[in-house]
């Protein structure tokens, strides 16, 4: 018991530390993120960070996202897939350029493509910061690069492999 409030208090100040408020509530406002409220994202969620969005039709990327969306929702992340019409829309990419990489639009209306994402949200959790610095190190980051750019273009295959099937997910 003791433990699990230590816990909760270390993530609770690291989530202080991080966030700043972005309200979705006023949708009609401009420079709001999003058109809409994807699916799986509950009503009382605040997304105060930015959206994580990843490819909905692989097997891979549909299950372990969403697992981890408490933990990115208490840092200010919604989760979201890039086929959702709001994403494509904002994002104004080709279909087949939008699902090539895991995309992290920020709060201010930037947008981070790939290993970068992962860097950056992972220096926003305290647990994940060792990872985070060791993929910044010059020599370990080309290698942290060249790992998620081999998987993103077999994630498919990798599914597959591992009995991750295909969500067809539905636009």
């Amino acid at each position: 018991m003791y433990l699990e409030n230590l816990i909760r208090g270390v993530i609770t100040a690291a989530i202080g530390r991080h966030g700043y408020q972005y309200d979705l509530s006023d949708a009609g406002s401009q420079g709001k993120l999003t058109k809409g409220r994807p699916a799986g994202i509950s009503d009382s969620a605040t997304v105060t960070a930015g959206w994580i969005l990843y490819d909905g039709s692989c097997g891979f990327c549909a299950r372990w996202v969403p697992f981890w969306r408490l933990t990115l929702e208490r840092r200010g992340f919604g989760i979201a897939p890039l086929q959702t019409p709001w994403v494509a829309e904002r994002l104004e990419l080709p279909p087949d350029e939008l699902v090539q990489d895991l995309r992290l639009l920020l709060a201010d209306g930037m947008c981070i493509a790939g290993a970068d994402a992962y860097r950056y949200v992972m220096r926003r959790i305290w647990w994940a910061w060792p990872v985070y610095l060791l993929a910044s190190m010059p020599l370990l980051g080309k290698v942290f690069d060249w790992c998620y750019r081999k998987f993103a273009l077999h994630r498919h295959t990798i599914s597959k492999s591992c009995g991750l099937p295909d969500p067809n997910f539905r636009k």
